[in-house]
């Protein structure tokens, strides 16, 4: 049904979050600052509606914590 009504589903992550395409839903520690905000799992994929987010793909991301 969806197909019908031009929903398509996210498939293409990349390797970097992008706010306008991915909700983080788990932030998981890393020691080394490259990887900060990089993408390690999809949890629920996301949908497109006529080149527009329809729903944002929910990811599971790297954070580094910069020592103060």
């Amino acid at each position: 049904i969806l197909n019908r009504l031009d929903v398509e589903v996210m498939e293409d992550t990349p390797k970097k979050m992008d706010k306008n395409f991915h909700k983080p839903v788990k932030v998981l520690p890393t020691d080394k600052p490259e990887d900060d905000g990089n993408i390690v799992e999809v949890v629920n994929h996301g949908f497109t509606w006529r080149g527009k987010v329809f729903r944002a793909e929910e990811v599971a991301i790297l954070k580094h914590d910069k020592p103060k």
